[in-house]
């Protein structure tokens, strides 16, 4: 049986990564393989790369071959896919015209409203009763592909910016995870 080998995009803490990779460790996922941990900076997320032995790559896209060798890894590895889990980089239009396969980011907002950085803290100013996390695919355009899967929630009317936070990361776990469950039942 073929698996979709996928390669996790990376820039900070890594909790999304983690999640990803316990349910790989666990066995609940036996369709899908964990090829490739790229990371545009040093992060934690390297470090839990390491931690479950998964190759990993550190590469900024400010580098004059960054393109070429970032396709090059893709290829060696036979990647299928790739995941961006905290990504905090914006996939080159010549990329994702040279790559030509699926790209999933994971966004934490209600798309299509509060796009780019600063998603929570924007929904959070606003004072948007109704908050949540976004799985697209990747196009051209920031966080404008169609999405995939969104769950919402409600925000307490006297929670405070950091608690919010920590809600939607939990929130983006479960939806990465259901995402991720999703596709085992499929043939």
């Amino acid at each position: 049986m073929n698996k979709i080998r996928w390669a996790i995009f990376v820039s900070g803490n890594g909790s999304n990564l983690q999640n990803v990779l316990e349910l790989e460790k666990n066995g609940l996922i036996p369709q899908q393989e964990i090829i490739l941990i790229h990371a545009d900076r040093e992060c934690r997320a390297l470090e839990r790369a390491v931690e479950f032995d998964k190759v990993s790559w550190k590469s900024s896209p400010k580098s004059p071959d960054f393109l070429e060798d970032l396709l090059k890894q893709l290829s060696s590895l036979a990647v299928d896919r790739i995941f961006l889990l905290g990504y905090m980089r914006i996939l080159s239009a010549q990329f994702l015209l040279k790559w030509q396969k699926p790209v999933v980011n994971l966004h934490p907002s209600l798309l299509p409203k509060y796009r780019g950085l600063e998603a929570i803290r924007q929904a959070y100013e606003a004072g948007d009763p109704l908050v949540g996390v976004s799985l697209h695919e990747v196009v051209e355009e920031l966080d404008s592909g169609p999405v995939i899967l969104q769950r919402s929630l409600t925000r307490h009317p006297d929670e405070n910016l950091e608690s919010l936070t920590q809600r939607i990361h939990r929130l983006e776990h479960e939806l990465v995870r259901e995402y991720l469950l999703s596709l085992e039942v499929q043939p």
